[in-house]
């Protein structure tokens, strides 16, 4: 491409294969860099703390603002001191009336706000998707740590996602050393009562599991262990379900991703984003010390999330999952149909006995990587 073309080039037209006005993809770009606040009456009205009918000194400020202070502070990863300067900036030109806490009363308040109990309406949620992550508290990094010694602590998160949503139904956190599947009940208890699922890794192939899963009307889906047998516990029908598909189709690795995407349990991917999305936003540590603090900072971030999604920031959309997950699931079944067809052709042919051709040559290949390969 020449460069007169370049100078003379028709407004409109593809330019390395791109049709994109560059004015206007700029402005875009600066407006994301931009921060605009707008603070409107009912904020304002509710600055200042209702009376209360009890002793002692009233508070001065709403747990709201106390709430929006928190946001910002998570958001920016900022501190006590830095927060406090920061609204202190904020509220020069908006309201030169309002006075704002110092990083002490922030400090004290923040570890005396109440949440209310459920993230989402309990009668929306049917399916969740249950998971644990690490939350580091302090220390230094894994390498110096390992080189030079010290202290690492870590926190445990439990989270629960609703599956048509992609929203926070649970996030509680416990000491590292306590199992994955402790908030397993305290999950089910935010959904409802209707008949679904609920996706969990393997570390929760066990009766305790699935009974909790059955009392609560819900369908245990994960993975069974390797060299899993069948039982005849009522509550290990699922389970009993999932070994009988996994050995159908070969019982390999590769059977236990089509049993995944037949069922449904490739849907944990879910999870898997959430837990990204929050380390991501916030990191991966927390930031309080307290355990009161804690509780509160991670009822925040999960509250942020949820509203992110409820307003579609970030490209995020309340149907983005179930919309990705029903075009993922289409295309998997067509192409992969044919060799599913294919395994089951090669189980049959191996109990029944090799098929010969005209020349002696096996018809059905009685091995699941040549049935695959054969697909493709």
């Amino acid at each position: 491409m020449s460069l007169s073309y370049l100078v003379t080039k028709p407004k409109g037209t593809k330019l390395m294969g791109h049709n994109r006005d560059w004015t206007q993809y700029n402005q875009q770009k600066i407006n994301q860099g931009k921060i605009n606040f707008w603070v409107s009456e009912e904020a304002l009205g509710g600055w200042q703390a209702k009376k209360r009918k009890k002793n002692g000194h009233p508070f001065v400020y709403s747990d709201e603002f106390i709430k929006a202070i928190s946001f910002i502070r998570f958001k920016f990863r900022l501190g006590f001191r830095q927060v406090q300067g920061f609204f202190e900036s904020v509220v020069a030109f908006a309201c030169k009336d309002c006075k704002i806490p110092s990083y002490t009363q922030i400090c004290r308040r923040f570890k005396q706000l109440s949440f209310p109990s459920e993230l989402m309406r309990k009668q929306d949620v049917t399916n969740i998707v249950f998971d644990t992550t690490g939350l580091k508290v302090y220390g230094e990094g894994e390498w110096r740590a390992e080189k030079y010694g010290g202290r690492r602590r870590w926190k445990k998160l439990h989270v629960a996602i609703d599956e048509k949503t992609g929203k926070f139904t649970m996030a509680e956190i416990t000491d590292e050393h306590v199992h994955d599947t402790t908030k397993l009940e305290t999950a089910l208890k935010k959904a409802n009562r209707r008949k679904g699922k609920v996706l969990f890794d393997g570390i929760a192939d066990s009766l305790r599991c699935y009974q909790l899963a059955e009392k609560y009307n819900k369908t245990l889906l994960t993975p069974p262990k390797k060299r899993a047998v069948l039982r005849e516990e009522p509550s290990f029908a699922p389970r009993n379900d999932a070994i009988r598909i996994i050995h159908g189709f070969g019982n390999d690795r590769d059977a236990r991703s089509i049993w995944g995407k037949l069922v449904g349990y490739n849907q944990r991917v879910i999870v898997e984003s959430a837990i990204s999305r929050w380390k991501r936003l916030f990191g991966g540590d927390l930031r309080s010390r307290c355990p009161l603090r804690k509780n509160n900072e991670v009822q925040i971030k999960a509250m942020m999330i949820n509203t992110m999604i409820d307003n579609e920031l970030g490209n995020l959309s309340t149907n983005w999952f179930t919309t990705q997950a029903d075009t993922s699931e289409a295309r998997w079944e067509r192409v992969h149909e044919p060799a599913i067809r294919l395994r089951s052709q090669s189980k049959t042919a191996a109990q029944e006995g090799p098929a010969s051709g005209p020349k002696g040559e096996q018809c059905v290949s009685t091995d699941p990587r040549r049935a695959r390969g054969l697909a493709k």
